[in-house]
């Protein structure tokens, strides 16, 4: 009777110890589901997060790489200046096919000099980012007429790709663009001067230009420079008070190539044989004065002029003084009286190699 109690007792006992350790188990268990659980929802939200950062980043590139487009339409819809006959009757436009099938619309004006002997200077206007050619137009207007006396003008206005009406496809942020402005170079006779007015995007492109074809290139005149491409980019959005301002070094990324990225206009100007007129506004919040004196400084004949409380796409409205003076030094040191470019012996010593426009 005694042995079968204790038989008893030991299986309770057994029982018990297997009922605790089930419930160990169960313990266990459910504890690493809720860790599992935890550790799952981390990893989802971490991918959504990504998926978001890599969306947006994919949607700001895109916006880089796909500005709205200003055309012609655009701007009869606001009553804007659309053609180049609001500065000069003489004009016609044709279209620059590029061997990749891309089509540059281009505008050609002459405007007839009030001066005797030189002959015609070719002035190439290039537009910023997310710009077109009638917004070139607006900038030269207020000085085209006080610069005609200084020689006959061939203004040539046209759109970079992916802007205004060129035809379909994305900018390439200047990679592509110099290539197609060599295509527009070989098209204007080798025997008459020629000038770069570039503003932003369009004065980095004219930069780079006078460094690869220092014998087509009489002289530049860059409106807004940067020095890399993403300070235009990472300013931009830091503008917008967007959050992509932090992620602005991916958004680059995307929108162009690593190389690229390490391209420095200041690097470029230094190869310039050319005067260079740099002209920048002290507040222009995308393009910074700094980065513009730097790539003066760098060039061989650079002069440097920032223009107080002048924003950066401004210096036409508030600065036109300075933006025909600098022309006309440009055109002064490209034509001689016979027509002929000058040699850089024959360029103006009077100008100051760096020069602010507070000396002014």
């Amino acid at each position: 009777m005694s042995a079968m109690r204790s038989l008893s007792g030991s299986q309770d006992r057994s029982g018990r110890d297997q009922s605790q350790l089930f419930r160990h188990h169960l313990t266990v268990w459910g504890t690493f589901e809720v860790i599992a659980g935890i550790l799952g929802f981390a990893i989802f939200l971490l991918c959504a997060a990504t998926f978001v950062v890599v969306g947006y980043c994919l949607v700001c590139a895109r916006e880089v790489r796909h500005p709205r487009r200003l055309s012609t339409g655009w701007a009869l819809a606001l009553s804007r200046a659309s053609e180049p006959d609001s500065i000069d009757r003489d004009f016609h436009h044709w279209t620059l096919e590029l061997e990749d099938g891309t089509a540059l619309p281009v505008w050609e004006a002459r405007i007839r000099s009030e001066a005797e002997g030189p002959s015609t200077a070719t002035i190439v206007v290039l537009h910023g980012w997310g710009n077109s050619r009638t917004h070139s137009i607006e900038r030269l207007e207020a000085v085209v007429e006080s610069i005609q006396s200084t020689a006959a003008l061939r203004l040539i206005f046209f759109d970079l790709r992916g802007h205004g009406d060129a035809s379909t496809g994305p900018t390439t942020l200047g990679i592509k663009e110099l290539d197609d402005l060599g295509v527009l170079l070989e098209t204007l006779p080798e025997e008459h001067p020629t000038l770069l007015m570039g503003h932003s995007l369009g004065a980095v492109l004219a930069i780079r230009a006078a460094a690869r074809w220092p014998k087509r290139i009489n002289g530049v005149l860059a409106l807004a420079p940067y020095r890399w491409i993403i300070t235009p980019i990472r300013r931009t959005f830091a503008l917008r008070e967007q959050p992509g301002v932090r992620l602005t070094g991916l958004i680059a990324r995307l929108c162009t190539s690593r190389e690229f990225m390490r391209v420095d206009t200041a690097e470029e100007a230094a190869h310039m044989p050319q005067p260079l007129e740099v002209l920048t506004g002290s507040d222009d919040p995308i393009c910074p004065p700094e980065e513009g004196a730097q790539i003066a400084a760098h060039a061989s004949l650079g002069r440097f002029a920032a223009v107080e409380s002048v924003k950066h796409s401004d210096l036409h409205q508030h600065a036109p003084q300075q933006l025909t003076e600098a022309l006309q030094r440009l055109l002064k040191a490209a034509v001689a009286v016979d027509g002929a470019p000058p040699t850089s012996a024959q360029t103006p010593s009077e100008a100051p190699r760096i020069r602010d426009a507070s000396q002014d």
